[in-house]
């Protein structure tokens, strides 16, 4: 929700690319994304479907985790949370809205720090995983 009223709000208070001024690292303003991770141009219908399938793909292994390895279904949800607030924001937009801006030209919002959030769990539960299967 959060990510959401971010995002409106971007919309409706920013310049599309509002600059990086100032030399500041990071900066609040609109950078719309038609593409995937680093605007590269992919067709909207191919990211649904890739999305689509995606999430059901982790949503599936989630579930079957969930008794087993919490924390893996954990990150697996965070994942999905992130990747469904981007999927949202593309059927109605067209395109996903960044907002945080930093001067190296990377644009980003916080649906893009939750699904790292969320990978970055999913990570971290396969090596404990893999260190229980040794010790």
């Amino acid at each position: 929700m959060a990510d959401g009223l971010l995002k409106h709000e971007a919309l409706n208070r920013f310049a599309l690319s509002v600059s990086r001024q100032n030399g500041a690292f990071m900066a609040f303003g609109l950078h719309k994304n038609p593409g995937i991770l680093f605007d590269l141009p992919v067709p909207q219908p191919l990211v649904w479907i890739a999305t689509l399938i995606l999430v059901g793909i982790l949503g599936r292994m989630a579930w079957f985790e969930r008794t087993r390895n919490p924390l893996f279904t954990f990150g697996a949800v965070v994942t999905i949370v992130g990747a469904a607030g981007n999927f949202f924001d593309r059927l109605l937009n067209g395109f996903t809205t960044d907002y945080l801006l930093f001067f190296t030209g990377a644009a980003i919002n916080l649906s893009d720090l939750i699904i790292i959030g969320g990978l970055l769990t999913l990570i971290h539960s396969h090596t404990l995983t893999k260190g229980k299967k040794r010790g």
